[in-house]
C-alpha cells in the first residue's frame, strides 16, 4: 500500500511544495533582477505590506541582504543591481505588532546594512 501523501511517481506531496516554493522564489528573484537589468533606476512601489503574503516579504529580504549573483553573466552583478532599484513600501502601523515578521524583516534588512531603511 502506497502512502496518502504520495503520488504515482512516489513524489510526496511535501516535495511539491518545496519545490513549488523553490519555483517561485526563482521567479521571485527572476523579476527583480529583470527589473534592475533595465539599465536605468527603477522605483518599486509595495503598498499595505501588512497584508502581503509571506513569500513577498520573505524575497524581498533575501534579495536585499543575499544577492550577490557571482555566476551571472548578464553582466549585472548583485551589487550595481540593488543600486538600480529603489524599493519604497509602506504598512500601516496600527495593523502590525512589534513582534510580526514583517518588523522582524524589516528590522533584519536594518541590521544588515544592505540598504537604507
Amino acid at each position: 500500500s502506497r502512502s496518502n501523501n504520495q503520488d504515482q511517481g512516489g513524489i510526496s506531496s511535501m516535495d511539491k511544495v518545496g519545490s513549488a516554493n523553490q519555483k517561485r522564489n526563482y521567479m521571485f528573484r527572476a523579476l527583480l533582477k529583470a527589473l534592475c537589468s533595465a539599465g536605468r533606476p527603477v522605483l518599486l512601489s509595495l503598498d499595505d505590506l501588512q497584508w502581503s503574503q509571506d513569500f513577498v516579504i520573505e524575497g524581498m529580504t533575501d534579495f536585499i541582504v543575499n544577492y550577490t549573483d557571482i555566476h551571472d553573466t548578464s553582466g549585472v552583478s548583485g551589487e550595481s543591481c540593488r543600486r538600480g532599484l529603489f524599493i519604497a513600501s509602506t504598512f500601516r502601523s496600527n495593523e502590525v505588532k512589534k513582534s510580526d515578521d514583517l518588523i522582524e524583516r524589516i528590522n533584519y534588512i536594518k541590521q544588515s546594512g544592505r540598504a537604507n531603511v
